[in-house]
């Protein structure tokens, strides 16, 4: 649904709607920031902008649902690299 116009390593990935999904929801972005806010944790912020008000809230809901399972997934994943590196 996105393709990835800027990444920053450890800091961000930013994405815009591809061509399939702007002509369906409008203009789209979403960009995901890690901050570190301790020596063994960090923060994951995910944002998504919708131009189009008629589909910002079924997106931002629907959005909701699968962000929050997909960031749950990341932080499985980096608390398992993480206990790896350090046991």
């Amino acid at each position: 649904m996105f393709d990835v116009t800027a990444f920053e390593h450890g800091a961000h990935i930013t994405g815009r709607g591809t061509p399939a999904a702007e002509r369906r929801f409008g203009p789209i972005a979403v960009t995901y920031r890690v901050t570190r806010v301790a020596r063994s944790a960090s923060r994951l912020v995910v944002r998504l902008d919708v131009a189009a008000r008629a589909f910002a809230c079924p997106l931002a809901w629907g959005g909701l649902v699968m962000m929050r399972r997909q960031l749950l997934n990341l932080k499985n994943l980096a608390e398992r690299g993480y206990q790896r590196t350090y046991d």
